[in-house]
């Protein structure tokens, strides 16, 4: 078995309800199909680097298995037919990490961050 990780990226209007059951669906089918889960990430809404679907937020999951090749056509299957999943990609590691990865977090007040893209969404469309 191979060590993979996944990230996926929920569309960003769905309700904490609706992403969690996004997870468990993706957990569930990768256990279901003999892969062991070893570490999920709930990320939270980040603002994408483009547009995708004329979305500019997601929610973004990432995991980190150990599977069969024969997984991951499921599981990119899975992906691409889910409505609420806008985004996706799943690589295959050569090691386990050694480090863990650092999430680099913005000094201000909680939500600044936020209120702040729009903004500059919104002076982007007003100069195009």
């Amino acid at each position: 078995m191979q060590l993979y990780e996944t990230i996926f990226i929920i569309h960003p209007e769905l309700n904490e309800e609706d992403v969690e059951e996004h997870i468990k669906r993706v957990e569930n089918l990768l256990t279901r199909l003999g892969a062991e889960i070893l570490r999920t990430e709930r990320w939270g809404k980040k603002r994408l680097a483009y547009e995708v679907d004329k979305h500019r937020y997601g929610y973004y999951v990432l995991l980190r298995l150990r599977a069969n090749a024969a997984v991951l056509p499921e599981l990119e299957r899975h992906y691409r037919l889910t409505e609420g999943i806008i985004k996706s990609l799943v690589i295959r590691l050569k090691a386990e990490p050694k480090e863990e990865p650092v999430m680099v977090a913005h000094e201000g007040a909680p939500g600044e961050d936020e209120e702040r893209s729009i903004r500059e969404d919104e002076e982007d469309e007003e100069e195009r």
